[in-house]
C-alpha cells in the first residue's frame, strides 16, 4: 500500500526550494512555468512567477505572513507555494537524470577532497562543505523520490510561533482529486 509523503517548510527551509531556480533566467523560468502549468490560468501562473521573482530580488515579502489570517488568502497562497514546490521537483528530475543524486554528491565530495589535499581549504571548511553536501543529497533524494502528481498544501500558524508553516502532502498516485476534507 502506498503512503503519502509529507514535507514541512518554514520560511528558511523553503529557501532551499526557491534557490533551485537560480540557474534559470527570468525568460526560462516563465517558459518553464508556462509549459509545466499549461492547464492553469494566466493569473495563477503569473502569481507563481511573482513569488519566485520577489525572492530573487531579495524582497522579504515573498513568504506568507501571519497577517494573512483570512482563510481564502491562506488557501490561495498555499496553492501557489505548492506549485513552486512541484516545479522544483520537476526541475530536479531533469537535473538528476544523469548523474543521479548520489553520483552528483560523490563528485562534489571528490572536488572538496581535492581542495583539502591541495591546501586550498582547511579541515574545518572541509567538514562544513561535506556536511552541506550530505544535507543537499538527503533533501534532493527525498524530493526526487516523491511523486508530486497529487500534492496538496496547507499554511498554518502554530500557537506560540510567529512564522507560518507550509505543509505539503503528496497523496499516492491515483488519489481521487475531488476528495475533500471531512469536517464535523
Amino acid at each position: 500500500m502506498e503512503t503519502a509523503d509529507i514535507f514541512v517548510y518554514e520560511k528558511k527551509s523553503f529557501i532551499y526550494i526557491l534557490k533551485q531556480f537560480d540557474s534559470l533566467t527570468n525568460n526560462q523560468l516563465y517558459s518553464m512555468i508556462d509549459a509545466e502549468m499549461s492547464d492553469a490560468c494566466h493569473a495563477f501562473k503569473y502569481a507563481v512567477f511573482r513569488w519566485i521573482m520577489k525572492f530573487r530580488k531579495g524582497e522579504d515579502v515573498w513568504w506568507f505572513s501571519s497577517e494573512h489570517k483570512v482563510e481564502e488568502d491562506r488557501t490561495r497562497i498555499a496553492k501557489e507555494l505548492v506549485a513552486i514546490w512541484k516545479l522544483c521537483i520537476l526541475l530536479l528530475h531533469a537535473i538528476y537524470k544523469s548523474p543521479s543524486v548520489a553520483e552528483f554528491a560523490h563528485e562534489r565530495l571528490d572536488d572538496v577532497q581535492k581542495l583539502l589535499e591541495n591546501g586550498e581549504i582547511n579541515e574545518q571548511t572541509y567538514i562544513e562543505r561535506c556536511n552541506w553536501i550530505k544535507h543537499c543529497k538527503e533533501v534532493d533524494e527525498q524530493l526526487v523520490n516523491c511523486c508530486p502528481c497529487h500534492a496538496i498544501g496547507s499554511l498554518s500558524i502554530a500557537r506560540g510561533i510567529d512564522e507560518p508553516v507550509l505543509r505539503i502532502c503528496c497523496l499516492p498516485c491515483g488519489w481521487d482529486k475531488c476528495s475533500t476534507v471531512v469536517k464535523f
